[in-house]
């Protein structure tokens, strides 16, 4: 009879604890309980920012950047996306010059506090369309690139804020590269 009771006291006294363990597990943003339900999640962000770099020795030819991304962040966490940006290039009486960086890229995500990094490659084209007063001196092109960068990821509720920096590096008849630092707001489903 004593062994009985000495059990269920001790039964009794475990089952708040674990209960009290529970509630102390820390918070988890809404986009990881959707990844651990589903196995990942699809996230969807529009970007903006600016850049500093080159395209056919033409500087400054970066500038205000503004586009989108969409990606899918597996269970494991791999990160497969798709990135679309437009660079509005700098404006002169005789030209201007825009341009569309297209990107599929794909990361990884590691957890540091309450911030997700994620490191990533990107392989796409940059397109430059240049359009001037001369119908002969307008024209466009197509460059393969190669596009590092790394992301900083941060859950406030529903949204996540991302803040970036990627390297795009192309070659064509003249070496084009640019430094990318864009900004995020990322709503993950």
């Amino acid at each position: 009879m004593k062994r009985a009771l000495a059990m269920g006291f001790a039964v009794s006294s475990f089952v708040p604890s674990l209960a009290a363990a529970q509630e102390a597990a820390p918070a988890r943003n809404e986009s990881e309980e959707v990844a651990e339900a589903t196995g990942g999640s699809v996230a969807v962000s529009a970007l903006l920012g600016y850049g500093f770099g080159t395209v056919h020795n033409q500087s400054d030819f970066y500038r205000a950047s503004y586009g989108v991304r969409i990606g899918y962040t597996f269970a494991t966490p791999v990160y497969l996306g798709f990135t679309l940006v437009r660079y509005q290039g700098p404006e002169s009486p005789a030209q201007e010059v825009d341009a569309f960086g297209a990107d599929v890229e794909i990361g990884y995500d590691f957890s540091a506090g309450p911030f997700t990094l994620r490191p990533h490659l990107g392989l796409g084209v940059l397109c430059p369309i240049y359009s001037s007063s001369g119908a002969a001196d307008g024209g466009s092109a197509i460059i393969p690139r190669v596009v590092p960068g790394l992301l900083a990821i941060y859950p406030v509720g529903v949204v996540t804020l991302v803040a970036e920096a990627r390297y795009a590096a192309a070659h064509a008849q003249a070496t084009c590269g640019a430094l990318l630092l864009l900004g995020s707001v990322c709503v993950a489903f």
